[in-house]
């Protein structure tokens, strides 16, 4: 949802869901109501391009991660094309498991990402590895622990 005039609490991340929250319904579109029909997107779609454009300043100087992310929806892939076509030089990544070499050449062509072929469970374990940077109770060999106590699904 958009936050509109409302500011954000400090030291929390913003969280936006272009198409609305049950607990905002009754909301018009834009002010966290449910986009569900193609006029219910058109309305919200000048303030959503907005917000994409905003949260992603500074995306052309820093190195840059995509997870979880499909290129389909067009509204953040024209954004992230447009400032790949800047093309600073500095690297960015996408993570998803297809070991496509034709895929992997259009990343990097077309949006100069390049892909990382596991899946972020897969990725996250394995620079854990590495760098140590995941708590001891939260560690991928701990999965079996967590899921049975509800903490993670």
């Amino acid at each position: 949802m958009i936050c509109g005039d409302r500011t954000p609490v400090q030291g929390r991340t913003v969280l936006y869901k272009p198409h609305g929250s049950l607990s905002h319904a009754n909301q018009p579109i834009g002010k966290g109501g449910l986009v569900i029909t193609q006029f219910d997107y058109l309305e919200m779609i000048a303030d959503y391009r907005s917000m994409l454009r905003k949260a992603m300043t500074g995306f052309d100087t820093a190195c840059v991660l995509l997870v979880g992310y499909s290129f389909g929806d067009m509204d953040i892939g024209a954004e992230l094309y447009a400032l790949r076509k800047q093309n600073s030089g500095i690297p960015w990544y996408a993570i998803f498991p297809r070991d496509d070499a034709q895929v992997r050449r259009m990343y990097s062509k077309r949006f100069s990402i390049e892909q990382i072929n596991r899946t972020f469970e897969t990725f996250l374990a394995e620079l854990d590895s590495h760098v140590d940077l995941i708590p001891a109770r939260f560690k991928f060999a701990k999965k079996g622990e967590l899921r049975a106590s509800g903490i993670i699904q």
